[in-house]
């Protein structure tokens, strides 16, 4: 079995639905599925549910190369077939294709901080209305380092994860609102795997702009 190594750092709050219990952090039930579609369009080029029917054609009609990657798939998704499958069973397969490996995330004790009702902060608006007492969210920050563990029988498979991995966690974040930047990690610089694969640590150069109004103005921030 191969293991890639892999540390992160937090860099925004993450806004857990289990945020009052121990170890509420970022979840591998999460992280992976993300990463496995992260590759499908990596690999094929492709967006979205396409990525997931090209990658699953190209194993069966790409050739010997492709042939050999079939190993990528855990056991479930190496039995759709689809020559035995009609279109509309192959698509409801293939919401479940997933890559072989298996992510360890570590049990952690971060800070944590409950959402008090109408408590002021910007772009999170779940502690309003009136089934805030049955949804009640808190923020989870981790000031240590995160150290993570992939493991597969692939060394192909563990070299394009390792490849992939620093522009996946540049792109994406986790919990709830990840789109409005919040559950954001990347990866620390002492991650063992840059070294073993002679990558260099880079911070995503990301920039965005968006508009806050406030009583009688707008204010421009860039960052």
């Amino acid at each position: 079995m191969y293991k890639l190594e892999f540390t992160l750092k937090q860099h925004t709050p993450l806004i857990h639905f289990q945020h009052d219990q121990e170890g509420a952090t970022l979840r591998a039930t999460e992280v992976k599925p993300k990463l496995d579609q992260f590759i499908f369009e990596k690999i094929t080029g492709k967006r979205g549910f396409s990525a997931r029917i090209e990658f699953h054609h190209l194993l069966f009609h790409g050739g010997e190369v492709w042939t050999k990657r079939l190993n990528w798939l855990s056991g479930s998704s190496r039995e759709i077939k689809p020559k035995y499958l009609n279109i509309q069973e192959r698509n409801n397969a293939l919401l479940h294709f997933s890559l072989n490996y298996k992510l360890k995330i570590p049990f952690v004790f971060p800070e944590f901080k409950t959402i008090e009702r109408n408590f002021k902060f910007p772009c999170f608006f779940g502690d309003m209305g009136d089934n805030y007492t049955e949804n009640i969210k808190g923020f989870s920050y981790l000031n240590t380092l995160l150290n993570c563990e992939i493991f597969t029988f692939d060394k192909s498979l563990k070299d394009t994860i390792a490849l992939k991995l620093s522009d996946f966690f540049s792109l994406h974040n986790f919990g709830t609102r990840q789109s409005k930047g919040f559950g954001s990690f990347y990866l620390d610089p002492q991650s063992p795997f840059l070294s073993e694969y002679n990558l260099e640590f880079k911070l995503p150069n990301l920039k965005y702009v968006y508009d806050v109004t406030v009583p009688n103005k707008s204010i421009g921030i860039g960052v």
